[in-house]
Order: structure tokens, then C-alpha cells, then sequence
């Protein structure tokens, strides 16, 4: 596989890395936009870049393309218009020159924070132009105004808000997805009674999926660092456990039951993971993603202990099928409101169709959910 192509981007309040994967069969590439810390070094951010492109857009934009090209899959939904083309993985790394830039980046509601996004998203804006709609870029976070932004700079910003005819943010749909994912694969029949952890429950997709898990009787215990340090108020109604930086905290991960990871660094090979019981899932659903080549070692520790692996690439399906509808939206029908619930049931349809690939892998080949979602996406 080439090395994706990258471009490199200075700025008065910190560096940027614009990336997609080098294939002439795609239309456009489609990534997200993610923060590091201040002081993380070259390489580093250069892995951040590539690894989402390759591991996280790349795969399920590739599933996508199957999906959306199968014929039965499209008699199911024929009513409704599906987006054509073939897709591939974008990135776009953002390094902070320090921890106030940083702070600023992530709260819209202090007043540095528009001067200093606009300093990072004016010349983000004008690559994403000279490449002619060929990268589509999400912004980060739970609020809608950084996405809003990037819109003023470039056309090829998505994850727009209401007010801009865009989906709203992605995360209701990626919840939707993730739903979705544990029903097809029998998850939530299994595990009625049993526990479940959010890890990251204070982010965008961490809040809309304790709304989901709010309708189903389910043991849930939340876990953040915003409630840690007092940040954010946890939510009344769930059992609320301990949270650490750069690792996830043992109390999470010694409770079993299906441990859901939503937070958005790659931290589980710095965890205690063989604390997690024999028989749990854990379920990796933001961009922790895992490599069947270059984690194997841990991958294989974990199926081992009898750890149930279920990839982001898999459950992040919700998020690149409503960007996919939201990119076709924005260019035939940007006169009237995006239809959520049009897009919601092809979120929930899609996943569920995947699932049960994944599902018949499993039985047939006798694959792990993990090998098996690689498998899928043509990368196994």
C-alpha cells in the first residue's frame, strides 16, 4: 500500500497535516479533523495523520463502497437516493504551538477561541480549494461552530449545522450506527442484564449515547475526564467511575460487560487491558483503531483472554454514511433542510447490512469480529 500523501501547513498559532490516501479509483477522500497536544513531536504527528487515513476513513469508506454498490442493499432502499462514487480516507492534524491555543481550539464559548480557529482554518481552507472538492473534512468536538468556520473558508467542509443545510454534526448518526452494530451482532439480547462502561461519555458521541442507552435497562456507568475534574456534571441515573489521561482508568476496565470506549486518543495499549474479564466486549467506537498487522501482539492477547474485539472501523459506519449523505445533499438539494430521518434509517439499514456480512464471516470462516470487519473492508 503507497504512504498516503501529505501536505504541511504553518501557522501563527500552531502546525497542520492535510492527508488522504494515494488512489486514483476515488472520487474524493473523506477524513476528520483531530487535535494533539502541544509539544508532540514530528513523527508523531505525522503517524496521527496517516494512521486515520489508512485505518479509520480508509476501511469503512471502502465497506461503504460495497455497501452502496450492492445490489440488494439498493432494491431495500429504492426509494431513497444513495450517494454514487468511490470514496477513500482524508485527515487533517492539528498541532497547537501551546496549551492556550490548544484550550482555545476546543471551547467555542471563550472569547480567544474564534481568532485563533480562524487563524487555523483560513489557510486550511484555501488547500482544501486548490484541491477541487477532492478532500471533504469534519471538524472536531461537540459544538457545531467550528464547522461552521471552515465553512466561510472552503465548500469542502462537512458536519455542518442545521442553519447551513448540513446533517447537524455527525455524532447522533454514529450513535445511531454503533446501535445499530450491537443489535445486528446480537449484543444487546446477550447482555440485557449485564454491565455496560462509556468511557468518554462527555464528548459529542459519548452524550448521544447515553440518550440511547437511556431506553434500555441496561447496568450503565459512565467514566470522563471533564467529570473527573469537575468540568462537566455527570448525569443523574448512572453509576460513575474514575477517569485518567493517556489511559483508561482499571476501575473501567475491571467492571466487564461490554466496555465502550468513546473517547478519541489511542490509549489501550497504555491500559491495564488484561484486567478486562474473559467473556466482555470491548467495543473501540471513535478512532481507537486497531492494525490485524501492527498490533497483532495485542490483538491477539486480548482474543486469548476471551476479550471480544469490536473495531471502530465497524462502528463508525453511522459517521461516514451521513457525511457521504450530507456531501450529496450539499450539492443537489442545498436549497431545503437536510431529511434526518431519511438519513438515520440509511445510517441504521447500512450498519445493520454490514453487520450481518460481518456476522456470516464469523460463522463461516470462523473469524473474530475484528478479523473479520478487515476482511470486509478488503484489507486482510
Amino acid at each position: 500500500m503507497n504512504p498516503p500523501k501529505l501536505s504541511f501547513i504553518s501557522t501563527s498559532v500552531g502546525d497542520l497535516v492535510l492527508g488522504h490516501r494515494v488512489n486514483r479509483a476515488a472520487d474524493y477522500f473523506s477524513g476528520g479533523i483531530h487535535l494533539m497536544r502541544p509539544g508532540t513531536s514530528d513523527a508523531q504527528v505525522i503517524d496521527r495523520a496517516c494512521r486515520p487515513i489508512t485505518e479509520d476513513a480508509g476501511p469503512p469508506n471502502q465497506i461503504i463502497n460495497t455497501v452502496f454498490g450492492n445490489d440488494d442493499f439498493q432494491r431495500d432502499l429504492s426509494s431513497r437516493e444513495l450517494p454514487k462514487g468511490y470514496v477513500d480516507g482524508a485527515c487533517c492534524v492539528i498541532r497547537p504551538k501551546d496549551e492556550s491555543t490548544r484550550v482555545a481550539l476546543s471551547n467555542p464559548h471563550i472569547h480567544t477561541f474564534e481568532p485563533v480557529v480562524r487563524a487555523i482554518f483560513e489557510p486550511l481552507g484555501q488547500a482544501l480549494n486548490l484541491q477541487n472538492g477532492q478532500v471533504k473534512l469534519t471538524t472536531y468536538g461537540r459544538h457545531s461552530r467550528p464547522a461552521e468556520l471552515l465553512s466561510e473558508y472552503t465548500p469542502h467542509a462537512r458536519g455542518l449545522s442545521d442553519s447551513r443545510r448540513g446533517c447537524g454534526g455527525p455524532s447522533p448518526y454514529t450513535a445511531t450506527g454503533i446501535m445499530s452494530v450491537l443489535f445486528a451482532l446480537n449484543l444487546m439480547a446477550e447482555q440485557q442484564q449485564h454491565r455496560v462502561t462509556l468511557i468518554g461519555a462527555d464528548g459529542a458521541l459519548g452524550r448521544k449515547l447515553q440518550e440511547q442507552f437511556l431506553m434500555t435497562a441496561f447496568d450503565l456507568a459512565v467514566a470522563d475526564i471533564n467529570y473527573q475534574e469537575g468540568l462537566s456534571i455527570p448525569p443523574d441515573g448512572f453509576s460513575l467511575l474514575p477517569a485518567e489521561r493517556g489511559r483508561f482508568a482499571d476501575e473501567c476496565l475491571v467492571r466487564g460487560g461490554i466496555i465502550i470506549a468513546a473517547t478519541s486518543d489511542e490509549i489501550l495499549d497504555k491500559s491495564n487491558w488484561h484486567l478486562i474479564p474473559p467473556g466482555s466486549y470491548l467495543i473501540l467506537a471513535h478512532d481507537l483503531s486497531l492494525n490485524p498487522s501492527t498490533d497483532q501482539g495485542l490483538v491477539q492477547a486480548l482474543q486469548e483472554r476471551k476479550v471480544t474485539l469490536i473495531p471502530s472501523q465497524l462502528l463508525m459506519l453511522g459517521y461516514n454514511v451521513v457525511i457521504r449523505l450530507e456531501d450529496l445533499h450539499l450539492k443537489t438539494n442545498a436549497d431545503v433542510p437536510f431529511k434526518s430521518d431519511v438519513a438515520g434509517s440509511i445510517v441504521w439499514r447500512a450498519s445493520q447490512f454490514v453487520s450481518a456480512a460481518v456476522n456470516r464471516l464469523v460463522q463461516e470462516k470462523a473469524l473474530t469480529p475484528f478479523e473479520a470487519t478487515w476482511h470486509l473492508a478488503g484489507l486482510s
